[in-house]
Parts: structure tokens; C-alpha cells; sequence
């Protein structure tokens, strides 16, 4: 009689599935005194035990695949993410604007649609396409070759594809497969005739579904979305939330496929004497580029979805706060590398009813033109709140730059105290890289700090200060008035300090109209001074010019004619941050230049077993700075100096 009938289910692998296995049949009065080990019937319980764990981790993986946070396999993430409403975004061409100089121009040319353009980038060409037809424009001289005769025109990367279908009526849950996995969803273009031997219709507009609420029987909509082979099929009504299609309907989807964020970038070095595109059609003498290539992206990955489906199924569809905005945008625009949205009550100045919508692509530090219309048309004509206004913006880029002097036991590791600064500059690159460059992420002295410390186990300390510097991009040739918002505090311990700010060397037109050599400092009194370079090489003052608001990080900069930048393609100001916590918030964006040589200035000295405890054995004198009056700067290539963080 058996004692006890009852099977353990509490282990999924195999050896504890196979022990339960043989403690069941031990329990049976047959097999209590059998030898499990030495006999054949312990290859029957590996194949239990075997089919038994193949079971239960098949179940495991299955349950699994029904949720999203779990999911691994994009078929069921894509499929979980249409529970919630939300398509996942396919790959996207790089766009760029150009204007195009005609051959033989005339009132009555045009470029049609699918012209092809060719660029190279890297080695590599490649080709794009527009897909509008454009024509002259009204009033353009098409004498002249001097001024293009086209503009505006939009080109994508990639091929222009074309497919054709037939309905069957027979065929149950019919849906049209683009054959293709990289295809831009938001370049399909249907057409639908009578059938193959009738061509009425085909001049109809169909257009994609996105709010079932204004959808009826008669509504000439199609659906896309990504099937679980991870290709785009195309679906179409039903005669109640669309036009059903009649039986022998020719169904004709024109579509580009693109290589992605590839071509991106291209055309940034278009001018005159070199330009990027060309054509291969006769009719175009001349491509110039009015925006350089960007956009474009691959298809949205795994770990993208699971974040942005939730979110946008907590939108519904709508703008309404900050968080919804996000969703529906980095949903529509993949080509989004960070994005923030604020109200405009916290700008400064404050712009009320309005909101801000600050966006840094995946290419490049500003969009496009065209991007930025799109944005602010798909958020005022069918997302955003009635009476609030949006406006796009772009990002106000912070560079950081770090000194720091390093202690290096140089008997606790077997590195140099060159390889270990070589070890620390490449560490807080990979940290900007990661954790900076986006918005709404601020850089910590003290965890700026820990990661010097933590490169190697014979850095003993360090020694480090951080300062911004904003790059102005001048209007040059007129007088213009800048506002800069830093959005973090600058340095100013007591009225009349040396100055805390202090530009690149620049040149600009004084009263008399003067080409003059000069740079802008602040005055320790909350003015900021223009400052020319005299006979010897000195920089004196020439007028107030702004003033600084020190408490706030606004610098503004009154009616100065720049007529170069220097050395630079921009005036390059350096600012002392009251606090070595730089923040970033609204449009701000902390970046650490790694192509500048200035940006890490680090340097090590050797500290056997820690003997010179926070001073090099160089260093004689410890520097102070002092408040000076006067208005002669002495020089200007040594930095700012100023305070800094220490960690032993």
C-alpha cells in the first residue's frame, strides 16, 4: 500500500524534479528497497524529469511573452503595445530642405515627384528622392542663375517602392504585406482603382486612420501596423469604421525604405564651391542645401516601446501635461534624441498661455525648419488644449569644463600618472556621454569626484573645479541684443570682484564704425564691459555694453555689432558657477566637448604611499584670488580659475 501518493511540485529544474520524482516511487511499497541509481529505470526518470523541466520552462517563457515588462520577443511587445493603443514607429528617411538652380528654367517647369538626388557621406552614397512635385514659383526670375528658381524643396532618403494588390473577398481578414522591414510608414501613399481594366477611383485620396471618432462607413481610411515577422501590412475598413473594399479593388502602395539615421548629417558642408548634392536629371544645374539631412532613425527598438506605450496610453491620445506631450511627440518624431516640455511661467521672461516644447535630434544640436512646423501643427491642430499656444525651441548647450589635480600613490598601482589621467578623461567622457547631453540631467561634484577616485586603486584624491562656457553664435554685421540664460547661478561673492566672466576674442565695429579686436567681461558690479585690445596688446575698456544678473545666470548683452568670432566659429564666454552642482533645467543642455582639449584639463602627480597628502611637492605657494579695480585686463588666455571641489 502506498504511503504516500502525493508528488512534490515545488522545484522546476532538473535534478530537483527527477529527486521528487524517486521520493514518490520510494514511498511505494514496490519500489521502497529499488535501486534507482544502478538501474534501467533511471533513464525512465531523466525522460520524465526531462520532459517535466522542457514543460514547465516552455509555460515560464509563454507567460512571459503575455506581458510587457517581460516580454523578449518584439512580436509580442509590438502586439501588447496595440492593446494599449500604441503603434511603434517604424524606420524614418532623413529629410533635408534644398533649393534647386534650373537648367533651361521657365514659368511652367517642375521637378516631379520621385526626381532622385544623389550625396556621399563617409565613402558611402546615397540616394534621395522628393515627393511632391514642385514647381517654379510665382514671380521667381528665371533669367538669372544666380537665385534658385525652386525652393523648398523636401527630399528623403532612400528608394521609392511601389506594390500593387487585388482584394479577394474570399480570403478571410485580408491584409496587404509590404514585403520590406524598413520601410517609413509615414511616406505610404494608397491609391485604389475599380479594378484592372477600370480606373475609377484611382485618383481618390485615402488617408490613415488615427481617431476612430471621426470615421464612418464612407471615410476613405487604411490602417498600418507592424505584423509579428516584424513587416508593415495595410488593412482597410470594414464599411463601419471605414470603406470596406469592393471584391477585384486594385490596390496600389507607393512607400519609401531607408537606411535610417545613416544619412544623417548630410549636407552640413554644402557651400558654394562645394556643393553635396547633385541629380542626375538634366533639367537641375544646381542643388543647395537649405537644411542638412536629418531624422532619420531605425525602427523603434524593444526597450523604447515598453517605455513609451504606457505612457502614451496614460495620454489617451491628448495633450494635456507635460508627460503627454512627451509621449505623443517622441511617439510621432523617433528622430527625438531628448525632449522637455514646460509651461511658459517659468521662462525667462515669462510667456504665459504658452507652451515650451524644447527639443535636441538625434543629428545635429537644432532641427529642422520643417521639423519644427510639423511639431507645432500636429500639437495645436489635434493634440493640444484649446487657447494654449506651443512653441518649439531649441536647446541653450552648456559646455562643462573640469580642471583637476590628481594624487597617485605610485606604489599602490602599476600605472603611470600619464595612463592613469588617460584612464580618468576617458571615464568622465563615457559618464557625459551616458548620464549628460539630455535634458534635465545635472552634473554632481561629488559624483564627479568618486569617479576619479574610483579609476584606479592607487588615486589617493583630486582636486577639481568645474566651469560653463556658452557658445554664442552672433548675428555678424548688425547690431543685435542677446539674452542668455544660463539657469545656474554665477559666482559673485562681494560687489567689485574680479571679473567671473570673460569671453574668446572677438572682432566688432565700435561707434565711429571701427574694426576693432576686443572680448566682454563682466565688471563685479553687475555690467557687463565691452573691452578693445590697445597698441600693446591689453585689453581696456571701451563701453558698458550689458548687464549681468548674477543671482539668476542671465547675461544680456545690449546692441554690439560683432564682425567675427576669432579663433572660433563662435564667441566663446567662460563663466564661475556659484555652485560646482551645475543644473540643468527647462531648455538647458549640459554637454562636455570631448574635440576640445580644454574642456578636461587633468593632470597627476606621483604621491608615493600618499607622502604629499593633498599638494603636489612642486607646489611652493597656494594662490588666492583678490578683488582688483581698474579696467585693463592684463591677460586673457589662462581661464578663470576660481574655486573647485576636493575629495581625500
Amino acid at each position: 500500500m502506498a504511503r504516500n501518493s502525493n508528488i512534490k511540485v515545488s522545484s522546476l529544474d532538473f535534478d530537483g524534479i527527477k529527486n521528487n520524482l524517486k521520493d514518490y516511487l520510494k514511498s511505494q511499497n514496490t519500489f521502497k528497497d529499488y535501486n534507482f541509481e544502478g538501474s534501467s529505470l533511471s533513464i525512465l526518470l531523466d525522460l520524465l524529469a526531462y520532459n517535466t523541466h522542457y514543460t514547465g520552462f516552455y509555460n515560464n517563457m509563454v507567460a512571459n511573452e503575455m506581458f510587457l515588462d517581460s516580454a523578449v520577443k518584439r512580436g509580442s511587445i509590438v502586439s501588447l503595445a496595440k492593446q494599449l493603443g500604441y503603434q511603434p514607429g517604424s524606420s524614418t528617411c532623413a529629410r533635408s530642405e534644398i533649393d534647386i538652380v534650373l537648367s533651361s528654367p521657365s514659368s511652367s517647369s517642375i521637378i516631379p515627384r520621385g526626381t532622385k538626388f544623389t550625396a556621399t557621406l563617409g565613402g558611402v552614397s546615397y540616394q534621395f528622392v522628393n515627393l511632391k512635385t514642385y514647381t517654379v514659383e510665382s514671380g521667381a526670375d528665371v533669367t538669372s542663375s544666380d537665385t534658385p528658381h525652386i525652393t523648398g524643396v523636401v527630399i528623403y532618403e532612400g528608394a521609392l517602392m511601389s506594390q500593387t494588390f487585388i482584394n479577394d473577398d474570399s480570403a478571410p481578414d485580408q491584409a496587404f504585406i509590404l514585403p520590406q522591414r524598413n520601410v517609413d510608414k509615414t511616406t505610404i501613399e494608397i491609391r485604389v482603382q475599380k479594378s484592372t481594366a477600370d480606373t475609377e477611383g484611382y485618383s481618390d485620396e485615402w488617408k490613415e486612420a488615427v481617431d476612430i471618432t471621426t470615421i464612418d462607413g464612407s471615410s476613405k481610411t487604411f490602417r498600418v501596423s507592424e505584423n509579428p515577422d516584424g513587416k508593415y501590412q495595410i488593412r482597410f475598413g470594414d464599411g463601419v469604421l471605414g470603406k470596406k473594399l469592393d471584391h477585384g479593388n486594385v490596390v496600389t502602395v507607393e512607400y519609401m525604405i531607408t537606411t535610417g539615421p545613416n544619412a544623417n548629417g548630410i549636407g552640413a558642408s554644402d557651400s558654394s564651391s562645394n556643393r553635396v548634392f547633385s541629380s542626375s536629371s538634366s533639367a537641375i544645374s544646381e542643388v543647395r542645401v537649405v537644411s542638412f539631412a536629418q531624422g532619420g532613425s531605425f525602427k523603434e527598438q524593444m526597450d523604447s516601446i515598453r517605455f513609451n506605450a504606457p505612457m502614451f496610453f496614460a495620454s489617451q491620445n491628448r495633450a494635456v501635461t507635460a508627460a503627454d506631450y512627451k509621449a505623443i511627440l517622441q511617439k510621432e518624431f523617433p528622430s527625438i534624441a531628448s525632449l522637455n516640455v514646460y509651461g511658459g511661467e517659468t521662462s525667462t521672461p515669462p510667456q504665459y498661455g504658452r507652451v515650451l516644447i524644447a527639443v535636441k535630434p538625434n543629428t545635429g544640436t537644432r532641427i529642422t525648419s520643417n521639423t519644427r512646423k510639423e511639431i507645432e501643427s500636429l500639437v495645436l491642430n489635434s493634440k493640444g488644449v484649446v487657447a494654449i499656444d506651443a512653441k518649439v525651441i531649441d536647446p541653450t548647450y552648456l559646455y562643462i569644463k573640469m580642471k583637476s589635480i590628481i594624487e597617485v600613490d605610485t606604489d599602490a598601482t602599476v600605472l603611470s600618472t600619464d595612463e592613469v589621467v588617460t584612464l580618468i578623461k576617458n571615464r568622465l567622457i563615457s559618464y557625459a556621454n551616458e548620464d549628460l547631453e539630455r535634458f534635465e540631467r545635472g552634473l554632481r561634484s561629488s559624483h564627479i569626484s568618486e569617479i576619479i577616485n574610483g579609476v584606479d586603486q592607487g588615486v589617493l584624491g583630486n582636486r577639481t573645479s568645474v566651469e560653463m562656457e556658452y557658445r554664442l553664435e552672433p548675428n555678424i554685421g548688425t547690431n543685435s541684443t542677446y539674452q542668455i540664460s544660463l539657469s545656474n547661478a554665477i559666482s559673485h561673492p562681494h560687489e567689485g570682484h574680479m571679473p567671473v566672466i570673460r569671453s574668446s576674442e572677438f572682432t566688432y565695429l565700435d561707434s565711429a564704425s571701427i574694426t576693432r579686436n576686443g572680448i566682454l567681461e563682466d565688471d563685479g558690479y553687475s555690467s557687463m564691459v565691452l573691452k578693445r585690445k590697445n597698441a600693446s596688446g591689453l585689453f581696456e575698456k571701451d563701453t558698458d555694453i550689458g548687464s549681468v544678473d548674477y543671482k539668476n545666470g542671465i547675461i544680456s548683452l545690449d546692441r554690439i555689432n560683432f564682425s567675427g568670432t576669432g579663433l572660433f566659429p563662435e564667441v566663446r564666454i567662460s563663466i564661475e558657477p556659484e555652485q560646482q552642482d551645475i543644473i540643468s533645467t527647462g531648455n538647458v543642455i549640459l554637454i562636455l566637448d570631448e574635440r576640445d582639449g580644454s574642456t578636461l584639463d587633468i593632470t597627476a602627480y606621483s604621491s608615493p604611499g600618499g607622502r604629499f597628502v593633498g599638494v603636489s611637492p612642486e607646489q611652493t605657494t597656494t594662490k588666492t584670488r583678490t578683488s582688483i579695480t581698474g579696467d585693463i585686463t592684463p591677460d586673457v588666455s589662462g581661464g578663470l580659475g576660481g574655486g573647485g571641489i576636493s575629495s581625500y
